[in-house]
């Protein structure tokens, strides 16, 4: 039986048999230069564009993050995207992640429910069942605690201490908002002037957390 013709050439290519595999690894331009040599490459590299553009977020998210570009033709903004924490210089040794496949693949930095891997003594955590500051201000989880103590200078400007591994509450605690993942619809747009942003893709009450960029 005769090979079909694929474009790329009559005889096999261990390349195309891995493509489906390989391309959502690169990022913008060695994808372009890859999707240029031939029709089925081509193909393949429309497709994962076609996903990048509709979630940012790589399906780790409750809702997609749908890219939106007015402006020019510059179809997504290309980054690393985690769900979770990334502390010290673990994220340098991240040089690249898939994201467009074709395929169910669990993620490099695991699900969006998944807590942050912090290394923290046990005898640091909270005992508490349900974190809550108490009704003068004071009192309830020690972690929120943390938050007085610390100063701007320390945590950094919106920063905030929040239950970790060693603590004793489940993943609903109030004390645990960014490591529930995003609970509202988001989309990044372009600007004209000051490039991608992030929107709100629906009312947002004041006080509700968003994300986390980092």
């Amino acid at each position: 039986m005769k090979r079909p013709a694929s474009g790329c050439g009559d005889q096999p290519n261990l390349f195309l048999e891995f493509a489906e595999l390989i391309l959502p690894w690169l990022p913008p331009p060695d994808m372009a230069s890859v999707s240029s040599t031939c029709r089925t490459l081509r193909r393949m590299a429309q497709a994962i564009t076609e996903r990048r553009c509709s979630d940012a977020s790589r399906g780790l998210e409750k809702y997609p993050i749908p890219f939106c570009n007015p402006v020019d033709d510059e179809p997504y903004a290309y980054f690393l995207y985690t769900s979770h924490a990334v502390l010290g210089n673990r994220s340098s040794s991240i040089l690249s992640q898939s994201w467009g496949g074709n395929y169910s693949c669990p993620s490099k930095f695991g699900p969006a429910h998944e807590l942050s891997s912090l290394d923290v003594d046990v005898s640091e955590g909270c005992c508490c069942r349900e974190c809550s500051v108490g009704h003068d201000g004071r009192g309830g989880c020690p972690c929120l605690g943390f938050n007085e103590l610390l100063s701007v200078v320390e945590l950094g400007v919106g920063s905030r201490m929040e239950c970790g591994n060693s603590c004793s509450c489940s993943i609903d605690c109030p004390n645990r908002p960014t490591q529930r993942g995003i609970a509202v619809k988001l989309r990044i747009v372009k600007h004209l002037k000051k490039g991608w942003g992030l929107h709100a893709a629906e009312f947002v009450p004041r006080g509700e957390f968003l994300c986390e960029y980092v």
